[in-house]
């Protein structure tokens, strides 16, 4: 039963994966978007995981690799590091004349 477990979490990695660089066109520009190179190293893994590594895995990793050791000033994430540090605002967060605390949700 958990070696089920960890293979359905394996899959579901793999799709979010595919849904984030679905939902997120941005992240196939750039170094690591080129040839969806973090995708597929996302995947590559993935298939590692469920005993299923793709033939091309080792030159995805070194594709990566490359990447991360040839250009330092490259940073390693998915986060837009050109953003300011402007306040991030949620769309369902409670305004300020709603309930301060759960328990004041309960209470009402």
């Amino acid at each position: 039963a958990m070696r089920l477990a960890e293979r359905y979490e394996w899959c579901f990695a793999g799709a979010a994966a595919l849904a984030l660089h679905r939902a997120r066109p941005d992240l196939r520009d750039g170094p690591w978007g080129r040839d969806a190179l973090w995708l597929r190293g996302c995947l590559a893994v993935v298939l590692e995981g469920l005993d299923a590594a793709p033939a091309e895995a080792t030159r995805v990793y070194e594709e990566l690799g490359t990447l991360l050791t040839a250009a330092p000033d490259v940073p390693a994430t998915m986060f837009d590091v050109t953003a300011t540090d402007a306040p991030v605002v949620l769309p369902d967060a409670p305004s300020a004349d709603g309930p301060g605390s759960a328990r004041d949700v309960e209470a009402a």
